[in-house]
């Protein structure tokens, strides 16, 4: 007898890691969220280098404050940068930027920032397709 496997969809955006978080601030669909354990009205918002809290992921669709987002954390997705990528940051690392919820093919220099990996280029554009690696690289002091 041959086992039998059930059928998967074979769209990369399924090959992810998600999961299902509310949100303290509105967020829109490819900006990166970080942990916000200390507000009351939710568990996560969105992320900038400038703030020392750990990225969980990047909201696949729109959510309004209070309401539960998905999020993808492994995987490939769309992925808000604040400036398109072109052809030639294609393979490139994307890291956080210091602004909300955006990322950036740049790593953040100043002080006080922290230099956090979200993945790779895939696509040009903005958003871009990003195959996510999501890492803390170090605090600048």
């Amino acid at each position: 007898m041959a086992l039998r496997h059930r059928n998967t969809r074979t769209s990369v955006r399924t090959k992810a890691v998600v999961s299902r978080l509310r949100v303290s601030v509105n967020v829109k669909s490819g900006q990166v969220l970080c942990s916000s354990i200390a507000d009351s009205d939710g568990v996560c918002k969105l992320a900038k280098s400038t703030i020392n809290n750990p990225v969980i992921g990047v909201a696949e669709k729109n959510a309004n404050q209070g309401n539960l987002v998905t999020a993808f954390q492994s995987g490939v997705c769309d992925v808000s940068l604040a400036s398109p990528a072109t052809t030639s940051d294609v393979g490139k690392s994307v890291y956080l930027s210091s602004v909300d919820g955006l990322a950036t093919i740049v790593p953040p220099t100043e002080s006080g920032n922290s230099v956090i990996h979200i993945g790779y280029v895939m696509t040009e554009g903005n958003p871009a397709f990003i195959l996510l690696d999501m890492f803390h690289v170090v605090h600048i002091n």
